[in-house]
């Protein structure tokens, strides 16, 4: 299956850092897949559109949601880190990769811009991924849209809100399972 081919995202540009912010409890891995190959297709596919600079992988779960700890482990030998809500309330794990996402996101740019005045080369430098499907993402993603920072999304085609798919121009977001190259089901 062809990709779309996220071509604002300059995936070729060797400057580019990629930070994706995986929602694993919401997104999980589908089924017929393992931890460990799903990780690998999701590495292979960003070589495909060209990039050739470091991953870095992050995965967000809550104590209130499904046991993955044997994913955890081996997504973790693979280099993916986890952060596992310590609440155990529901949107724990939302929560929690929205600070983290703001941390190295929109507030470290407010702050460079404040501290420097000129943040082009640090927006220039990240793209990020969502791997979400929550409408409570959509604000960050449009915020640093906004800032010219370069967000892409990767979501679940029956599980995701409108507002989160209508912040993402039809070229930065696709679904989860066509991304995985597997047939979408009507």
């Amino acid at each position: 299956m062809d990709l779309p081919n996220f071509a604002m995202a300059r995936l070729g540009d060797s400057q580019l850092r990629i930070v994706i912010h995986w929602d694993f409890e919401n997104v999980c891995i589908p089924r017929g897949f393992r931890a460990a190959q799903l990780f690998r297709i999701v590495e292979n596919r960003l070589r495909q559109l060209g990039y050739e600079g470091e991953i870095e992988f992050r995965a967000f779960w809550g104590t209130k949601g499904p046991s993955l700890e044997k994913h955890r482990r081996e997504l973790e030998g693979l280099g993916v880190k986890f952060y596992q809500a310590p609440e155990a309330v529901q949107d724990a794990a939302d929560h929690l990769m929205l600070e983290l996402i703001d941390k190295y996101g929109p507030k470290l740019l407010k702050d460079l811009l404040t501290q420097y005045g000129e943040v082009d080369a640090v927006v220039q430098e990240y793209v990020h991924i969502f791997i979400a499907g929550d409408h409570i993402y959509a604000n960050v993603a449009q915020l640093m849209l906004g800032m010219g920072t370069t967000v892409l999304l990767i979501y679940p085609r029956l599980a995701c809100a409108n507002e989160l798919r209508e912040v993402f121009p039809l070229s930065a977001r696709m679904t989860w399972l066509s991304f995985l190259g597997r047939q979408e089901r009507r």
